[in-house]
């Protein structure tokens, strides 16, 4: 476990340090709006719908 932490755990941490919390928040935001859209475009009452949204971030690179 130690060897996992030292490794694995610590080296993710340190990517994202203080921005996790921000990520988190912003990726829950996303999902609540998910679930609150069932169209862009408008549909009949009578009809379902569903909407998707896409996150797109910037890529993560490792120090080396």
């Amino acid at each position: 476990m130690a060897q996992f932490n030292s490794e694995a755990i610590e080296p993710i941490t340190k990517l994202v340090d203080s921005d996790a919390q921000t990520a988190v928040d912003t990726i829950k935001a996303v999902v609540k709006a998910g679930q609150e859209y069932n169209s862009f475009l408008g549909k009949s009452d009578d009809k379902a719908g569903s909407v998707t949204f896409v996150y797109k971030t910037a890529g993560i690179t490792a120090n080396k």
